[in-house]
């Protein structure tokens, strides 16, 4: 269950930073939806396949980082080759359709296609990690919502008979 996924990728964050984190902490919301994730990409059903082998004939093949951990996200296109590209933040999760990676920062959550995983001295990162801003439903506080589906609704009249009209 989702429940049972979410308290064991908390216990490891936990223990990473050496903290237990309250139940307001901004990293909780993404706890439970990167928790979804992984079993949506890893647990096998009755038929030996996880639901994403299912909707795409082919199993899941990016290695991610742990949760919570420290990665380096490569930004957008750089404005100099004197800049640095790579910037440091917290991994949260994915996005399911288009498998972008979630990296948290005390600016917001940004979304980025390359990340570097950290050496294990340095995989914690506290200073962001007790700053962070930005929820599922707004990642980047003050900005619109990123990546939700949106639902039109159509009034479509009933189909109404006419008697024929007279010759």
């Amino acid at each position: 269950s989702i429940k049972a996924k979410s308290r064991t990728l908390k216990f490891p964050c936990e223990e990473l930073h050496g903290t237990k984190f309250s139940s307001v902490h901004p990293i909780l919301p993404w706890l439970v939806r990167h928790a979804a994730a992984c079993l949506a990409y890893g647990q096998r059903g009755p038929d030996g396949r996880t639901p994403y082998e299912r909707k795409k004939q082919k199993s899941f093949r990016l290695s991610l980082p742990c949760f919570g951990e420290k990665v380096m996200y490569l930004i957008g296109p750089k404005q100099s080759r004197l800049d640095d590209s790579w910037k440091n933040g917290i991994f949260v999760g994915l996005i399911r359709r288009s498998q972008d990676l979630l990296v948290a920062t005390p600016e917001g959550v940004y979304k980025c296609r390359s990340v570097k995983c950290m050496t294990s001295e340095s995989r914690i990162y506290r200073t962001a990690f007790y700053s962070l801003r930005g929820a599922p439903s707004q990642p980047t506080p003050g900005q619109a919502l990123m990546d939700l589906p949106v639902l039109l609704l159509v009034d479509i009249p009933a189909v109404i008979v006419h008697p024929p009209l007279p010759p």
